[in-house]
């Protein structure tokens, strides 16, 4: 995360973008931040801090203190501070050789999916990685079965 701010010099100096019409621009702008949010919710530890934090406002017996907005932000700042090596792993190995030129695109993304893939993994444990894995080798009881089959019936 140190040399984020070189990146981004260098993105914008490379001047991918400067042959896009601008509406192209914007649309390209407001897509990325719609899956940065996602991305945010779904591949970091954020969700998992907020459950926490709202959990020990809820132990301290305060329903608004602190307010939800400082919960948000204190998950946000504790996010990047539990994901900086995750980060910087990514920056390493896929961001910056593919602005360097060193490696293609897709392998670039394949390298930065390895490094949220590794923290993910670690975040879960075996046994319910591998109950959602195999949803179907789970035996159902008959009851589960009587129901499945008279939904069937009405569907």
């Amino acid at each position: 995360m140190s040399n984020s701010l070189e990146l981004v010099e260098q993105v914008a100096q490379s001047g991918v973008f400067d042959d896009m019409a601008p509406p192209l621009k914007v649309a390209l702008f407001l897509g990325s931040l719609a899956f940065l949010t996602t991305a945010l919710v779904t591949v970091t530890a954020f969700t998992r801090i907020v459950i926490v934090l709202s959990f020990v406002r809820r132990a301290l017996s305060t329903q608004e203190i602190p307010p939800t907005p400082v919960i948000l932000g204190l998950s946000i700042f504790l996010t990047f501070f539990v994901m900086g090596p995750t980060f910087d792993q990514a920056t390493e190995t896929a961001i910056v050789p593919y602005i360097n030129g060193k490696i293609e695109g897709g392998e670039a993304i394949s390298n930065a999916a390895n490094a949220l893939h590794g923290f993910m993994v670690r975040q879960v444990r075996k046994r319910d990685l591998a109950r959602m894995a195999l949803p179907g080798s789970l035996q159902r009881s008959a009851q589960q079965r009587t129901s499945q089959a008279w939904l069937r019936l009405f569907l």
